[in-house]
């Protein structure tokens, strides 16, 4: 039986608020809801992990937070703004103020790794700007993604073309690309999943770090143990509904039991610390 959600001792009202969920909805064709209803708020500086199954809505409540995907009902607010009904313009210049690291990397196999970080300033430079960077990158741009590629442990592959990486690579690539573009909402899509578990706390260092500055930073998880090692709130979600939300001291040791849409009961928690 699903718990009542716990709520944790934020701060609530709309002070520091960068995102708030209304009641949304999300159903795709053939009656599938990815989301039921969710209602939450989250707040500057927090590092959020959300937790749950696989088919729990997590990564549609992602791509509902970045625009790529619009709610069936209820509304999506991000840094102050509604998403419903924005206009292409206005959702350019929001998206240039957050980050989406995606499962698929969404990388270009045939540039450098160089040219994929650098995409992510692509939304704050002009055009022409984006395509001197095609044809050569300046001395400083160069030392720009070598520094961020070298905390994460991939600074050899600066001129390495991507295709030529394995998926734990491009994988730190995206992140590389997405910590260049300096936003201050920085979300990603189950970023840990294909690296090994020292990788993986090199990955979620830089996450802290970006946290450290005052960052907003939104990630997808399927390892509990990292979730309440390195974020400052968890959600978990359960067939589209939000079971828990609260501090990871609150939810270490507890046991949340969810139906997955086979109708068997699994354990998404850790063991007592």
């Amino acid at each position: 039986m699903i718990g009542k959600v716990q709520q944790s001792n934020h701060e609530r009202g709309t002070a520091g608020e960068v995102i708030a969920a209304r009641n949304a909805v999300k159903e795709y064709p053939g009656g599938i809801l990815a989301l039921d209803g969710l209602s939450v708020t989250l707040y500057r500086g927090e590092m959020v992990g959300i937790l749950g199954p696989s088919g729990a809505g997590k990564t549609t409540f992602l791509r509902l937070l970045n625009g790529s995907l619009t709610p069936s009902a209820g509304e999506i607010r991000v840094l102050g703004q509604s998403l419903k009904g924005i206009k292409t313009g206005e959702l350019r210049r929001l998206r240039s103020r957050m980050s989406l690291v995606q499962q698929n990397h969404n990388i270009i196999p045939s540039l450098s790794v160089a040219h994929n970080v650098l995409m992510g300033k692509l939304g704050k430079i002009s055009t022409v700007g984006a395509a001197r960077m095609l044809l050569y990158l300046t001395r400083e741009e160069r030392d720009e993604v070598a520094e961020v590629l070298g905390r994460l442990e991939i600074g050899d592959k600066l001129f390495s073309r991507c295709g030529e990486l394995s998926g734990g690579q491009q994988q730190r690539v995206a992140v590389a690309r997405a910590i260049l573009a300096d936003p201050e909402i920085i979300m990603a899509d189950e970023p840990i999943a294909s690296v090994d578990p020292r990788t993986a706390e090199v990955v979620m260092n830089q996450f802290r770090r970006l946290n450290s500055l005052g960052k907003t930073v939104i990630l997808n998880l399927h390892q509990v143990d990292f979730a309440l090692q390195y974020c400052t709130r968890l959600l978990v979600l359960s067939r589209g509904k939000l079971v828990f939300d609260g501090l990871p001291e609150d939810y270490r040791g507890r046991e949340i039991f969810e139906r997955s849409f086979a109708g068997e009961e699994r354990r998404v928690c850790c063991a007592e610390a």
